[in-house]
């Protein structure tokens, strides 16, 4: 692909096949982890799996169909640009980056409830900043 575009000579029809393609080997991935989840749902319970699953599928979900959905907003010229300096790429390029600049902030979050520190934790240990609290 890279090679074609470079050339000059990738139409923007392959483009839209490969996400198809792609689209159709991810569900079917997602669809097998949720088949691996639902076999091992008590032995993982205690992980909570998933919880961190939403966790990275999410951020990777969330990104790669806004960056479709702004694609597809700009071949239906939503998207346009009103300036000569300014092009459509980078206008989808400045939003899909500010969109998750939002979101990884919201993931965040959630992130540290799915990975907790708790199961990692020895309270027998005393660590540095209790030591020092108790000075």
């Amino acid at each position: 692909m890279i090679t074609l575009q470079l050339l000059g000579v990738y139409p923007s029809w392959y483009g839209w096949t490969f996400t198809i393609i792609m689209n159709i080997s991810v569900t079917l991935a997602l669809y097998s982890l949720i088949v691996f989840y639902h076999v091992f749902a008590k032995e993982l319970a205690p992980h909570k799996p998933l919880a961190k699953f939403l966790c990275i599928k999410g951020i990777v979900f969330f990104c790669f169909w806004q960056g479709v959905v702004l694609d597809i907003l700009a071949a239906l010229k939503i998207i346009r640009s009103r300036h000569i300096w300014l092009d459509v790429e980078h206008i989808e390029e400045a939003l899909q980056n500010i969109m998750v600049c939002v979101e990884m902030v919201l993931f965040s979050v959630f992130q540290k409830y799915a990975y907790s520190v708790e199961p990692y934790r020895d309270d027998g240990i005393p660590s540095k900043t209790r030591e020092n609290k108790k000075e």
